[in-house]
């Protein structure tokens, strides 16, 4: 359940990334996986938002 609408994220940088070394982390499986939670993790409090 969301508390009065905030929905809080909490990140933080860990390292400066070229554009070059994004991509090519994007094709790897452990950095797909990563992002795939953080996708899934997120998601339901998106959709409660939307169904209030």
């Amino acid at each position: 359940m969301i508390h009065f609408g905030n929905v809080w994220w909490i990140t933080s940088k860990v390292e400066d990334v070229s554009p070059e070394e994004m991509i090519e982390r994007s094709k790897q499986q452990k950095y797909i996986d990563a992002m795939e939670y953080a996708q899934m993790s997120f998601n339901p409090f998106m959709a409660s938002e939307e169904n209030s």
